[in-house]
Order: structure tokens, then C-alpha cells, then sequence
């Protein structure tokens, strides 16, 4: 209802809006990215927190956002939110129940003094079977600015061709020059000195 103070008349102008829920809010929803070096755009504003869901990066949230990924081979992921404007809290998982998670990665989480950005990185060991990933955005409780637009960046490199002892490459001739990359490489038993 709308009525004038002690009788007053006069014009007015009534506004009202209503934010729908992200449609990745619950765990069931979960949106799948495809690709090895992807990015998307969301919000948590209007979402909420479920029964048994874990706290992401450690830290009690208050409206998580679902994405799910399938790794294509055996590397490393990177996980960043450059550009959103709150400090999102990140955590990565396996499972197919929010209430039984299992923790791979939880993310950097710093509010000062960088705002908007969080980050979180693993390594797939494996991609047989195939491996499939949930990430969680959310906002710290009772946080400053816990809600508000995501920028999710998705990286994956997969691990070098030669990154096993019997995968080596040959090295050939009297001058040898030899590029690559060890990103994504692998320590497995190898002696560390």
C-alpha cells in the first residue's frame, strides 16, 4: 500500500526488481565447461549455500555457484577469477554428492590487496578413467562484498610427451639445442636431490 504522511497527496514512482537465482546454484545444476583453456562469466548474487556443502578455500561461504570439468589427459589445472568483482572463495572437488566431496584443491583466498582475484591449481594424475572435477565459487560470510559477478578462467596443459623416463626423447649430433616446457611435469619416482 501506498499512502500519503497525515493525508499528503503527490506523484510517486514505485520500483521493484527481483534477482533470479543463478542457474548453477545448487550442486545438481552444475554448468559443464568444455575445452582445455576456457572461460566463463556468472554471479552468485541471489544464490545460496546447500545442506552438507563444504566450506571452499576453508572459509564458512554464504552463495556458492557449480561448474563441472572432464580433463582430457594427464597435466595440470589452473583456476583463476581475474576480473570478478568480489574475492570469490574457490574450492575443486570429485564426487557426485555435494554432501560427500573429496577436497582435490582449495583456493587462494586473500581479500587484501587483491580484490576480484582467486586462484587454484592441481594436478590430474590420470586420465583413465576419465577424471571429472566440480569447482565452487563462492563468497566469504560476512565478508565486505560477498556477491557479485564471476569471471571463471579455466587452463589446462597437459603433461610433456617425454615427461616419463621411458617416454624419453633421443638427443642426436655434435651442437644439441633442446625447447619444451616442464610445466605440468611429473616428479613420479624420480629421485628429488
Amino acid at each position: 500500500a501506498i499512502d500519503g504522511n497525515d493525508g499528503g497527496e503527490g506523484n510517486y514512482t514505485l520500483s521493484a526488481g527481483y534477482d533470479p537465482n543463478p542457474a548453477n546454484d545448487n550442486f545438481a545444476n552444475r554448468i559443464v565447461l568444455g575445452g582445455s583453456n576456457t572461460s566463463v562469466s556468472g554471479w552468485n548474487k541471489g544464490g545460496s549455500r546447500e545442506v552438507g556443502e563444504p566450506n571452499h578455500a576453508g572459509i564458512p561461504g554464504v552463495a556458492s555457484v557449480w561448474w563441472s570439468w572432464s580433463a582430457p589427459a594427464a597435466g595440470r589445472v589452473f583456476l583463476t577469477t581475474i576480473g570478478s568483482t568480489y574475492t570469490p572463495l574457490l574450492g575443486a572437488y570429485q564426487g557426485t554428492n555435494v554432501n560427500a566431496l573429496s577436497l582435490v584443491s582449495n583456493g587462494f583466498y586473500s581479500p587484501q590487496p587483491c580484490p576480484g582475484f582467486g586462484f587454484l591449481n592441481f594436478d590430474v594424475t590420470t586420465s583413465k578413467p576419465i577424471q571429472t572435477y566440480q569447482f565452487a565459487v563462492d563468497g566469504e560470510l560476512g565478508g565486505a562484498m560477498p556477491l557479485g559477478g564471476i569471471d571463471l578462467s579455466l587452463r589446462f596443459v597437459a603433461r610433456p610427451v617425454n615427461d616419463k623416463f621411458t617416454t624419453r626423447l633421443p638427443l642426436t649430433g655434435n651442437f644439441l639445442v633442446a625447447t619444451g616446457s616442464i610445466i605440468a611435469a611429473s616428479q613420479d619416482g624420480e629421485l628429488v636431490a
